[in-house]
């Protein structure tokens, strides 16, 4: 056996127990999400169950959607739940739907919104494999909740930050403004 054949045999041992251990090391983690930006693509939700409201279809026309990631859990998501309602009263007219997405159960998310009195006028949604909540969380680098995302019309990020953030209703404003100019570029042709 020549110094090359050895060298052969060394390699294909390598290549032989990399294809064994790289699997095992990566068994349980998950794939990698791509980073997301204002401006980017709106990744379509996978909801696995909707409490209030229709489904969402980015692929399909729509107004101004907020996706809100919640937790009853989480005080700060509660504080948000009768602003998100009164924003989503306000806006309707306009097209705007606010989601609000969380992970727990629908009996607890249920029990939840049945405390309102006047009821929550926002959708409510599961993402119960927290698929959409993780592509939207670690897409834009987000460590926590609530997150509002302002997805426009044509399906881009126009802005996200905390529900309760001033930005949030300059976003749904400024994509609806934007939206309108847009429809009355096109009429003018």
């Amino acid at each position: 056996m020549t110094f090359a054949d050895s060298l052969r045999h060394v390699g294909l041992g390598i290549m032989v127990c990399a294809a064994a251990i790289v699997p095992a090391l990566t068994m349980g983690r998950r794939a990698a999400v791509s980073p997301l930006r204002v401006g980017d693509v709106a990744p379509q939700p996978c909801l696995s169950d909707w409490l209030q409201g229709i489904p969402i279809d980015f692929d399909a026309p729509h107004g101004v959607t907020v996706l809100v990631f919640w937790g009853t859990y989480c005080p700060p998501c509660r504080d948000a739940m009768p602003v998100l309602s009164r924003a989503q009263e306000r806006y309707a007219k306009d097209g705007v739907r606010v989601v609000c997405v969380g992970h727990e159960s629908r009996e607890k998310t249920a029990a939840y919104l049945g405390r309102f009195s006047p009821p929550l006028r926002q959708s409510f949604a599961l993402d119960s494999g927290w698929i959409t909540s993780r592509l939207y969380l670690e897409g834009l680098d987000v460590f926590g909740i609530p997150l509002a995302v302002v997805v426009a019309p044509d399906g881009t990020i126009a802005w996200h930050g905390d529900p309760l953030d001033e930005g949030l209703i300059a976003a749904i404003q400024g994509s609806l403004d934007s939206s309108s100019a847009r429809k009355l570029q096109i009429r003018l042709r």
